[in-house]
Parts: C-alpha cells; sequence; structure tokens
C-alpha cells in the first residue's frame, strides 16, 4: 500500500488498531441514524389516502397523487414502490 499511496498511507499498527477497537465495541457495519429532517410525509393515513386515490382514478399521474395527497414526488414514488408494493399501474 504504501508504494501506490506513499506518506499518506496508514501504518499497519494503526489498522491493527482500529480493527481491535472494532471487535472490542462490537460495532455495526450498518449506517447510524443521521441528524436532519425525518421522513413525516409518509404516514398510514397517508399510504391509505393515496392507496384509495390510484385504485379510484387508476390513470392519476405521479404529480397530480403528490398534489392531492400533498407530498413531494419523490415521497410519491416511495410510497407507491416501497410502501404499497405497485411495480406499475396505467399512468399517462
Amino acid at each position: 500500500m504504501t508504494a501506490m499511496y506513499g506518506e499518506d498511507c496508514i501504518s499497519l499498527a494503526t489498522v491493527k488498531r482500529w480493527n481491535k477497537r472494532f471487535r472490542e465495541r462490537g460495532e455495526s457495519c450498518k449506517d447510524d441514524t443521521r441528524q436532519g429532517q425525518s421522513h413525516l410525509a409518509i404516514t398510514p393515513d397517508t399510504i391509505a389516502h393515496a392507496d384509495e386515490l390510484i385504485r379510484q382514478e387508476w390513470r392519476i399521474s405521479v404529480d397530480e397523487l403528490a398534489e392531492r395527497v400533498n407530498i413531494s414526488h419523490g415521497s410519491v414514488h416511495s410510497l407507491i414502490h416501497d410502501h404499497l408494493g405497485y411495480r406499475r399501474w396505467c399512468s399517462e
């Protein structure tokens, strides 16, 4: 690694120390929660309302659904695919 990274390469001792610390703490490789606004747009009520609208008007567009449910375009995509499990529906 030193040949590739030169002086910017970390030492083997540092790698071993990090590895030991990681194993001792039993840390996970999963992402930690991050600060910021939580995703409050997709609630059980929003999911039910969107599902009802899609079933009533199967040709409703993502933009129209976002406007009528009062959430963002991206949240509508997440709601449709992740929460309702729809892969396709007939919209123009």
